[in-house]
């Protein structure tokens, strides 16, 4: 490289210095500030690589220097940012015109921080530029093909090695945030994407919708972000496989793409994408776009477990908040005393301090149904809830959901949902077992 732009290359490398670090992170941070200055180093210029060691710091010191352009003052504070390397990354990317070297300063920024190292930049504009990163001595897992210690060597190989694979071991792992597939064929915009989000959620990164595919199978994510165009499988591929199987079919996926005409939009949308986002992108959109979705999962969620999705509330009618508010305060008040068999009308109105008849008068202007048929709907839907979801017995389900009578049970039962409390539960059973047997 030196030698076709006839560029000065200087390596300078203290003797004897062997350091516990991970390899295959370091080389990708020498390598990567390596490309970044020959390409900004006119012909004729110089590019200086030192390595050094502080022993007051017991730190690895490596500089790496090139005459130029440089770097504005009021750029400096961009250069790692990457926020601004990735919307301009994918600017580019959208024109045809991928540049990867700013991909490759935040890569560098966040192997570097993964190492629990600094990296800083000082430049005077149309002289020299200096990258210099410190790293400290990290406890190195040894294996046949890693040595615990890296050995330098005077005149290493410079040479631009792809962007090492990245696995959600590169993340913190937080049980109580959401968990995030990402799924891109590139590898640094994979990087970058993941990086970006690893702040706020779990990050489970796949360069290939084979293997998002086959951790589904091990484990469900709270949404998956997809690019469209990758390898033998596309990304549309993978969102029709996330959302025709009942087990993840409730997945929200979210898919990229610099394909933008309406016709590639519409066919994210049929393959059941959730959000379709067309490259270039601004991160702040997507992180919007991730919040929203797992919010509108999250309440679909407490929709459907809750007793209120029971009922059609509307009826052709507009449902006034304060209606709305005051069927709520009834439906708490019927759930909290399912159990309690004094649970009546007189009982919920007494709750709710009103009469009787004033209950129901209320009652008529927002539903067609009495009092008494709610309650018996709400004791219905937690009998089917507990069916479902628990391995209790028959008796014991009656019991929670406040059924007095177990005869009244298993008529009502039937009634509404055409079969009887044993049934329904082998019918659910039996699909869930399907399910799980068709995406195996």
């Amino acid at each position: 490289m030196a030698e076709q732009k006839n560029v000065e290359f200087t390596i300078e490398v203290s003797p004897g210095i062997t350091w516990p670090t991970d390899r295959s992170g370091f080389i990708t941070i020498v390598t990567n500030l390596l490309s970044n200055s020959f390409k900004y180093t006119h012909d004729g210029g110089k590019v200086s690589v030192s390595l050094s060691f502080d022993k007051d710091a017991d730190n690895l010191c490596l500089n790496v220097s090139n005459s130029g352009p440089g770097i504005k003052a009021e750029n400096i504070s961009k250069v790692f940012d990457r926020y601004t390397v990735l919307e301009r990354f994918e600017r580019k990317s959208a024109a045809g015109t991928i540049e990867r070297n700013g991909l490759g300063l935040a890569i560098c920024h966040g192997l570097t921080k993964l190492l629990g190292g600094e990296i800083k930049v000082e430049s005077v504009p149309n002289e020299i530029t200096t990258f210099s990163v410190t790293l400290p001595r990290i406890e190195v897992t040894c294996t046949a093909d890693s040595p615990e210690q890296f050995h330098f060597e005077e005149r290493p190989t410079v040479d631009v090695t792809p962007t090492p694979a990245i696995t959600a071991e590169n993340f913190t792992y937080d049980k109580n945030r959401p968990t995030l597939f990402i799924v891109d064929d590139d590898r640094e915009s994979l990087w970058l994407i993941s990086d970006t989000l690893s702040d706020t959620y779990n990050i489970e990164p796949f360069d290939t919708a084979e293997a998002a595919i086959e951790r589904l199978n091990q484990k469900h994510p709270d949404l998956v972000i997809t690019d469209i165009i990758m390898g033998e499988l596309s990304g549309l591929d993978l969102t029709r496989i996330i959302k025709t199987d009942k087990s993840t079919s409730h997945i929200p996926v979210l898919q990229l793409s610099s394909l933008q005409s309406d016709a590639d939009k519409l066919k994210g949308l049929e393959a059941g994408a959730d959000m379709y986002v067309t490259k270039p992108y601004n991160i702040d959109f997507i992180r919007s776009a991730v919040a929203n979705l797992l919010k509108r999962d999250n309440n679909i969620k407490d929709y459907y477990e809750s007793p209120i999705s029971a009922f059609e509330l509307i009826n052709g009618k507009l449902l006034h908040k304060e209606d709305k508010a005051f069927i709520e305060a009834m439906l708490k008040v019927i759930h909290d005393n399912i159990a309690n068999p004094d649970l009546s009308t007189q009982f919920v109105a007494d709750s709710l301090k009103l009469s009787v008849r004033n209950l129901y008068r209320r009652i008529e202007g927002i539903t067609e149904e009495t009092p008494t048929v709610i309650i018996k709907k709400v004791r219905l839907n937690i009998a089917r809830q507990l069916l479902v979801k628990t391995n209790l017995s028959i008796e014991e389900i009656i019991y929670k959901a406040g059924f007095n009578n177990r005869g009244t049970f298993f008529k009502l039962f039937s009634a509404t949902f055409g079969c009887t409390p044993r049934q329904f539960r082998q019918q659910q059973l039996s699909e869930v077992k399907s399910s799980s047997t068709d995406a195996g």
